[in-house]
């Protein structure tokens, strides 16, 4: 192999073009400047309209005495349409009050005269009161009837005085449940602090005849049980064919609390440690379910009746929220929670997450936090709105007390505290510092995710007690001011204090990995006096280092855990040369066993000829060797004695990503003898098992066992079929069995006998599987996966999603479909397909966290994102379909930072659209197409078309009239703003030439809109008695060409572009347009070894117009459409062969000087907290070194 590398260059521009989010055009020729019409039949009410998104998006109030009071209507596609009134409550009025400014809602459901001609839209709206548009708020399409009568508001600016209403819908903040078994998950024991419960199959409609008992059991004889519930739809409502019941202890004998029926939001206070949920259904008509959130307390300064309300907590982290959160809290509520510490050195942080109090200003409803164990110690502050205050105490103790008065309440508050060793610690700058001397853990900056404070200086010493263990920190994600250590920075030391030497800086999301020489490590984090980000996470684990390459990473080392994890030195990042790492895995119980599994494997050449891994069955090099994996073919073994041994090694040159792989023990038991790894006992928090021999056939009268066991009784585990081949594919012959406990008699959840990814959650913290087969035939069996969660299920692992979909079909779903989607995920797909185009999008499995999608959702826009109609927006149900205006149609998914689900599946194919007319924006000119025998269907000649300059002619066929109309001339009018330029036009048509006419004049309104960096086409007809509208999405043509010399005379042809080291490159880039008055600004170049990845390994050439490689030099280009600059070519460490740019440019209006491109270098500016960004790509190059060995076959030898 030889030792030279290859240098590969891909230059990738993502276009950014400022935009305006709204435009909105009417079709009426006497309206054409009144973009507030009301196109509603006329009647004598007053109404008031208010534009959200686009021209359809439009709201008002009918038939009340004026303009906010009244029935809630929308413009909905070219008419105005009703919203019925069914679950209409004071959160939705309170939406569209503030929407149409006339104050806060009064009352909801009152009778006015209805608009009897219009149609209903909108049905089921579940606003959460804080959007800013109806049209924001989860609700259903309803086209037909509305069995309630017409949503109606009354607002406080109306002057009507009416009684107060406080009706509301709560949304979904529960964890994930066990699914149906039989009668489904029903029932059981919980003796957590806090957990869920919720009918089987929640929130698809429960079985009949079920009859389930829950026992919530706290071992805390002082504690107390809150239940709260969320959300009920029975049979009836009335309680005589479902119901709920709730009784005050241990059994059903105890006193009965209440019965639920209906969507009451009850809330019951046990009196006693435990309390008993009982739900039943009759044999016919079912529901949705419930879903209901307990909670305990320590009833101390409580307000009697007014829900879980202060209390004392004792352990080193938990939180805290007023009563009912998020519903609204209690009127005169008084409570006060005491958090103590039993550790005098330990401070505590309070972070207040999400706070709504009525007023904002303290005067009416109000948090005080105090420093210390009661409410006369000093007063630290107080806390009214949603500033997310940070509080740290001086001692062990804190005090909190929540007041309200007697009036007006909001949602609420919702806080976490967490404690710390206070030392070298920021005073006031949140959790900072400290000391950590546990085997693994976590740091973070004060505040995470929200951003750090100000003037910051957190300095955390990890310190392991044995002096032969090491330290390994892996920073998960960073975001800091600048991201180049100027203004904030992280420092690492190895050793026990800042004067040990400094291992490295980290100021960006490079995912950084430091290891320490000794059993000490020092972590300094500071901030500067100005802008603050997001901050960072990072993780740090311990090692015996043992076989280890110096300097290599964690490279190697002793593992004794029933289960953990290893990965080559810098995953995911390239491992270095010349690697020789050794993992010995050795368990101390001589009857366990090693199942080894292989997650992620990408190693160069893929062959084991260069790089390999190597597995042992023992615990030395010179056991048998078991096998050796070069590449991603999900490797498994398995141990025949307690212990096993994995060598990495590397050669001299190319390196990749590496591989990741997971490790777990089992008891074998119930195994079959020589068929193989074959039943076991799992104790893991996650693992995976499969047929014995797996890919390989299974044996002939197998019957394999597997207990899954997890000693936290809160947990609970869910197993997910990854492939699955049997027998036959009926269960007749071979099949898996799945029980809901520890042993083959318990509750049967399911069969599996063929490839349906199925999914099974246990009901308690075991789960038990049989694989049979029997004497005849055999396939490859099956393979699935464990993990367990409680109450929370994070996927830490990286990611990508969303991106353009250009293809006329395809699919699209949420990250690791069907396992569970990650937290914090905000994905928006594009998809774009041919001018002229429709698209159809359907979506085939949908589950996320349910209720009033605020938490977990997808929308679907009719165009770019945000800028356009909202066609949807869900979270529960499948085979929703929709169907776009234009060739463009956006999908955004997000969730948020709890619980996750399988999460969704969707596909999509396009149709052609209606010919009549069409148009395209071209670069330099629109293009527009009109169909002959649709102007004759409607009496207009083709002859007597023109635009806004009548001597543009048009080109005339048999079967089209076709305008070609330039940016800068023919009449073309051009508009815009900050962020917004539009070039429209006007096709006029009539029937005849003669004097008189009985048809209308024909208008046909042509618009190129530039929405950020698409281009946005819209073509319609102003006539009254039809109106058509074409709508298209393109894309900026740009350019970006390399040139031999600063003289920008001779561009590059060859390919690939073979340049030497530190040679400079010159590149112009060039926007396309008859348009002379649009300017190009080069903001952002970043370059990284990979062509999709720009977050994990970067390197800043230029960043927000500032230059940050010392070559970055720009050169004088002749047109303002024209940005010239060079840079010269370098190479990442450890040689990897490939760098690629991707760079960010700005179009703006010529002389627009409050336009990004006139602003220049900005380097303190705040990044945008937007994934949905619109982008082209434009590919230059490739450029490699010359020279480069023949390793890879590169064309770029010496000469």
């Amino acid at each position: 192999m030889a030792a030279t590398m290859i240098l590969s260059w891909m230059v990738i521009i993502s276009l950014q073009i400022q935009v305006d989010a709204v435009s909105v055009f009417w079709t009426s020729e006497a309206s054409t400047t009144d973009k507030r019409t009301n196109t509603a039949p006329p009647t004598p009410r007053e109404t008031t309209i208010f534009p959200v998104i686009a021209d359809e998006l439009l709201l008002q109030l009918t038939g009340g005495p004026n303009r906010c009071a009244g029935n809630v209507e929308v413009f909905f596609f070219g008419s105005w349409t009703k919203v019925c009134g069914y679950l209409w409550d004071m959160q939705d009025a309170q939406v569209v009050c503030r929407q149409l400014g006339c104050g806060s809602p009064l009352g909801v459901m009152y009778s006015f005269p209805s608009s009897n001609w219009n149609p209903y839209v909108m049905t089921e709206v579940n606003c959460a009161g804080s959007e800013d548009y109806l049209w924001y708020c989860p609700y259903k399409e309803e086209y037909y009837g509305c069995y309630q009568r017409d949503a109606s508001v009354i607002c406080s600016d109306s002057g009507i005085t009416v009684p107060l209403q406080t009706g509301t819908h709560a949304p979904s903040l529960t964890p994930p449940m066990p699914s149906i078994t039989g009668a489904g998950s029903c029932g059981g024991l919980l003796e957590g602090l806090s957990g869920s419960i919720q009918s089987p199959g929640y929130p698809n409609p429960y079985p009949n005849n079920a009859r389930c008992v829950w026992h919530i059991r706290l071992w805390d004889p002082d504690r107390r049980v809150e239940l709260q519930f969320l959300d009920v739809q029975l049979e009836g409502g009335s309680c005589q064919y479902d119901a709920i019941e709730v009784y005050d202890g241990g059994s059903l004998g105890s006193p009965l609390l209440g019965n639920i029926c209906s969507n009451s939001h009850s809330v019951f206070n046990s009196s006693g440690p435990q309390l008993t949920i009982l739900f039943r259904s009759d044999g016919s008509v079912t529901q949705r379910g419930f879903q209901a959130y307990y909670s305990s307390f320590l009833a101390q300064n409580s307000t009697p009746g007014a829900g879980s309300c202060g209390g004392l907590l004792e352990g080193l982290s938990g939180s805290i929220q007023s009563p009912g959160y998020p519903n609204p809290y209690p009127n005169n509520a008084r409570c006060v929670w005491h958090i103590r510490l039993w550790d005098p050195d330990r401070r505590v942080e309070l972070q207040f997450l999400d706070v709504q109090l009525e007023g904002g200003s303290c005067q009416y409803d109000a948090i005080e936090v105090y420093d210390g164990g009661s409410l006369g110690s000093p007063l630290l502050g107080n806390v009214c709105s949603n500033s997310h205050s940070v509080f740290n105490s001086s001692g062990p103790q804190l005090t909190i007390l929540f007041r309200s008065d007697g009036s007006v309440t909001q949602r609420g508050f919702q806080a976490y505290y967490s404690s710390f060793l206070a030392q070298n610690s920021t005073p006031g700058a949140g959790s900072c510092g400290g000391l950590l001397e546990g085997l693994s853990g976590s740091i973070q900056s004060p505040g995470y995710p929200n951003p750090y404070p100000n003037n910051a200086r957190c300095v955390w010493h990890i310190r392991l007690w044995d002096p032969d263990r090491r330290v390994e920190l892996q920073f998960l994600d960073v975001q800091l001011e600048g991201g180049s250590c100027q203004y904030d920075a992280i420092e690492v030391y190895d050793g026990g204090s800042l004067g040990s030497p400094l291992l490295g800086n980290v100021c960006s999301n490079s995912h950084s990995v430091f290891n320490s020489s000794g059993p000490q490590l020092t972590i300094l984090f500071r901030s500067d006096g100005s802008v603050t980000q997001r901050g960072f996470q990072a993780y740090y684990s311990s090692f015996l280092a043992q076989n280890s390459t110096p300097g290599a990473g964690s490279c190697g080392g002793l593992l004794e855990g029933l289960s953990g994890s290893i990965q080559s030195p810098g995953y995911p990042n390239p491992y270095p040369n010349n690697a020789r790492c050794v993992w010995h895995i050795r368990l101390w119980d001589p009857d366990r066993r090693v199942e080894l599994q292989f997650l992620d494997v990408q190693l160069e050449g893929g062959s084991c000829q260069y790089d390999a891994i190597e597995v042992y069955d023992g615990g030395s090099l010179g056991s048998p060797l078991l096998g050796n994996v070069c590449s991603n073919s999900h490797s498994v073994f398995n141990s025949s004695g307690p212990q096993l041994t994995i060598l990495f090694r590397s050669d001299g040159s190319v390196t990749q990503r590496g591989f990741q792989a997971y490790y777990s023990s089992f008891l074998a038991q119930n195994s079959t003898p020589g068929a193989g790894s074959c039943g076991g006992l799992l104790e893991g928090l996650s693992g995976s098992i499969q047929s014995p021999g797996y890919p390989n056939p299974y044996p002939n009268n197998a019957r394999c066992v597997w207990h899954i066991r997890l000693w936290d009784p809160d947990r609970r585990v869910e197993l997910q079929f990854l492939d699955v081949q049997l027998e036959g594919g009926s269960c007749q012959y071979d099949a898996i069995e799945v029980y809901d406990g520890g042993s083959l008699g318990s509750p049967l959840l399911g069969n599996v006998c063929s490839n349906s990814h199925s999914v099974f959650n246990s009901s308690g913290p075991q789960l038990t599987i049989l694989f049979r087969s029997d004497g005849s035939v055999t396939q490859r069996g099956f393979q699935a996966y464990y993990s367990s969660f409680l109450a929370q299920n994070s996927t830490p692992e990286d990611y990508s999603c969303g991106g353009l979909l250009s293809s006329p079909s395809g699919t699209l779903q949420s990250p690791f479909y069907p396992k569970n989607y990650p937290n914090n995920a905000n994905c928006v797909w594009e998809i774009e397909v041919k001018s002229n185009f429709r698209i159809t999008l359907t979506f085939r499995d949908v589950q996320m966290e349910g209720g009033r999608c605020l938490s977990d959702y997808v929308e679907v826009y009719d165009g770019p994102l945000y800028t356009s109609p909202l066609l949807g927006k869900f979270c529960s149900g499948s085979f929703r379909t929709y169907t776009s205006s234009s060739n463009l149609l956006t999908v955004r998914f997000y969730s948020n930072s709890q619980y996750t689900y399988r999460g969704f599946q969707a596909d999509y194919y396009s149709t052609l659209a209606d010919q009549s007319t069409t148009l395209s924006c071209l670069s330099d000119y629109m293009h527009a197409v009109v169909s002959r025998y649709y102007l004759q269907s409607y009496g207009y000649s083709p002859w007597r078309l023109s635009l806004n300059d009548p001597y543009c002619k048009p080109n005339i066929t048999s079967e089209y009239v076709i305008f070609d109309i330039p940016y800068t001339g023919c009449g073309t009018v051009r508009e815009g703003n900050n962020n917004t330029i539009i070039y429209s036009n006007i096709i006029r048509g009539s029937s005849s030439g003669t004097l008189i006419t009985r048809n209308r004049t024909l208008r046909l309104h042509i618009n190129c809109k530039m929405l950020q960096n698409t281009w946005a086409q819209r073509m319609y007809v102003a006539e009254d008695n039809f109106e058509v509208n074409e709508t298209q999405y393109g894309r900026y043509d740009v350019n970006l060409t390399f040139y031999h010399s600063a003289s920008f005379l001779w561009p590059v042809n060859e390919s690939p572009y073979c340049v030497d080291i530190n040679q400079n490159l010159f590149l112009e880039a060039y926007l396309h347009s008859s348009d002379s008055n649009l300017v190009l600004f080069l903001d952002t170049c970043v370059a990284s070894p990979t062509p999709h990845n720009f977050t994990t390994v970067t390197y800043d050439i230029i960043r927000n117009g500032c230059a940050q490689d010392s070559t970055y030099t720009t050169y004088y280009s002749p047109y303002k459409h024209m940005v010239r600059f060079k840079f010269s070519a370098f190479q990442f460490v450890h040689n990897n062969p490939l760098v690629y740019v991707q760079c960010e440019l700005v179009v703006c209006r010529a002389y627009d000087y409050s336009s990004r491109c006139y602003q220049g270098c900005i380097s303190r500016s705040k990044r945008e907290a937007s994934s949905g960004q619109e982008s082209v790509t434009v590919v230059a190059g490739p450029v490699q070194l010359r020279g480069a060995g023949a390793k890879n076959g590169n064309a770029c030898d010496f000469k």
